[in-house]
């Protein structure tokens, strides 16, 4: 049992008319939700989704996301058989650029990559996981109790932190 919510801007259009085709045909199932911001930013976004959502875990994937299949029965399973109030998913960049010009794309993926597969299981064994973006997923109430997402640009980062210091 899953709903999905999409937090959009209001100058976004195109992809308005693309989330809006795709609830259409997913009546109940997907929300979108279009707010105005003078200042965009994805907390923003990913607070209002929080305050219309209504399930007891929350989970964020971007736009662009590809998302495995089976995914979703994963991280079930997980927040089932232990006791993690927070489950967060590997993520593997993939746009290593088509110039050189964008050469810190590979570096940008090579650093993900080094995260997900060494760094983070360390990190999670002292405690302290600053999340990283998106294949975050969060028990509802500690994700309320902590306010929701940090309004700053590391929102991710920044409630990792809160929740590896204070929860």
């Amino acid at each position: 049992d899953y709903e999905i919510v999409v937090s959009l801007c209001d100058d976004d259009r195109p992809t308005i008319a693309a989330a809006q085709a795709i609830a259409d045909v997913h009546p109940g199932r997907i929300k979108v939700i279009i707010r105005h911001y003078e200042n965009p930013m994805k907390a923003l976004q990913l607070n209002n989704a929080l305050a219309v959502s209504r399930g007891d875990m929350v989970g964020v994937f971007d736009a662009e996301d590809d998302v495995a299949p089976g995914l979703l029965v994963h991280v079930k399973t997980l927040f089932e058989q232990t006791s993690a109030d927070v489950v967060q998913g590997g993520v593997q960049l993939m746009n290593l650029g088509d110039r050189p010009s964008k050469w810190f794309q590979v570096h940008n993926v090579l650093e993900y990559f080094s995260w997900y597969t060494s760094r983070m299981g360390y990190q999670a064994k002292l405690g302290f996981v600053p999340l990283g973006g998106n294949t975050v997923f969060i028990r509802r109430p500690l994700l309320e109790a902590a306010g929701g997402w940090p309004l700053t640009l590391t929102e991710d980062c920044a409630l990792g932190v809160l929740l590896s210091t204070r929860f």
